[in-house]
């Protein structure tokens, strides 16, 4: 990998379920050893279908933690003044998950 640090600001709520892995694959795949991906994860509700497609902490967490990367900072639910999209017409709110890759 190249990067120190990805952010990725609500990208995965956008990728089909079936590609999830995939992404996961290449974001890590991006990452230099000790990198960083910090993740806001939205929407996290119960709704069906999208773009966006609902997500939830413990999903995106399995995602990378299957390729060793580890939790240094989580933050669920972001404060109300801070979360993605507060007057979104889901009641979905966000969480904010710093990862990192091993050295």
């Amino acid at each position: 990998g190249q990067f120190d640090l990805i952010f990725d600001c609500t990208f995965l709520c956008a990728l089909h379920p079936d590609v999830r892995e995939k992404w996961a694959d290449r974001t890590v795949s991006l990452l230099k050893p000790g990198g960083r991906l910090a993740a806001l994860v939205f929407p996290i509700c119960d709704k069906e279908g999208g773009p966006p497609y609902a997500l939830d902490a413990d999903l995106v967490k399995g995602l990378l933690e299957q390729h060793d990367l580890t939790i240094v900072e989580e933050q669920d639910p972001v404060p109300e003044e801070l979360r993605h999209s507060p007057d979104n017409p889901f009641g979905a709110h966000t969480a904010f998950i710093v990862f990192q890759k091993p050295q």
